[in-house]
């Protein structure tokens, strides 16, 4: 498959990612039942896959049928290969995942609370970096057309914040939380 053919790349521009399946099973010789087969689900749920437009999708069946047929994550939504690895590990991973992200979420709890007593050049750095790292959280979970304008306006917050430093400690704590929301910026997905 030519996944850079100008129907595939307008398809997956527009977030029409059923039509990028469907593209891609027919260019694989398969119908909509062998599909179906291979990937554990009904011939009509492949239908509805392929029928659904701009829609929102069930991400597992999705990640599974591009998994399938080896559609580049990217061109159906998907950052990386977190939701294959659920399609075919289970839910089991997704449960385990929320449960740690809770879990981290009330151990920082703590933490967020220090950061009101520490100096606002510091709290200012340790905020944004907070925020990178909940936009890497959800990243696993949502797709990236949904993430990528949050993640480039906190990319040109955190480049503002950074330019209008006032000390050189404070400008280089702020360029590493700089560097880190770029590599989030700059992933294939967003």
């Amino acid at each position: 498959m030519n996944w850079s053919s100008r129907a595939i790349r307008d398809a997956a521009r527009q977030g029409d990612y059923g039509r990028v399946v469907s593209l891609a099973r027919r260019d694989a010789g398969l119908s909509q039942r062998q599909l179906g087969d291979a990937c554990g689900v009904s011939q009509s749920a492949v239908s509805r896959l392929e029928g659904r437009g701009t829609a929102s999708y069930d991400m597992t069946i999705l990640a599974r049928a591009a998994t399938h047929l080896h559609i580049p994550p990217r061109l159906v939504g998907l950052a990386d290969h977190t939701a294959a690895h659920v399609a075919e590990n289970g839910q089991h991973d997704v449960h385990r995942r929320n449960f740690l992200a809770g879990t981290a979420a009330i151990a920082a709890a703590p933490a967020l609370a220090a950061l009101h007593s520490q100096p606002a050049e510091t709290r200012q750095a340790a905020t944004l970096r907070i925020a990178t790292t909940a936009f890497r959280r959800l990243d696993g979970t949502t797709p990236s057309r949904h993430l990528s304008e949050p993640v480039l306006a906190h990319l040109r917050l955190t480049q503002t914040v950074t330019a209008e430093a006032e000390s050189p400690d404070q400008r280089a704590r702020l360029a590493a939380v700089g560097s880190e929301a770029a590599s989030l910026a700059g992933w294939p997905g967003t």
